[in-house]
């Protein structure tokens, strides 16, 4: 089950606060992360997301700077995994 509209205007908002400008990078991401969640009922760990999700290290840190897990558990208004 994807994000839907009212959840992706909530992201939006949370990352405007934040300064950070959303493109369609952050949303595959956010997608990814929403989507694990749905399947398995927590939130996938910063290596599911490298590994499983096939993104790169080091655009997740481009996009999400400073800790990436953070940010994409604030956007999304999940907790964290279980290992943070």
């Amino acid at each position: 089950m994807a994000l839907n509209r009212t959840q992706k205007e909530a992201i939006a908002r949370r990352a405007t606060q934040e300064g950070l400008t959303l493109t369609p990078e952050h949303w595959a991401v956010l997608e990814y992360v929403w989507q694990y969640y749905q399947e398995h009922g927590v939130v996938c760990n910063f290596r599911t997301i490298v590994r499983e999700g096939g993104f790169d290290k080091k655009d997740l840190y481009r996009l999400f700077p400073g800790n990436p897990m953070v940010y994409l558990c604030w956007l999304t208004g999940l907790s964290f995994p279980p290992e943070c």
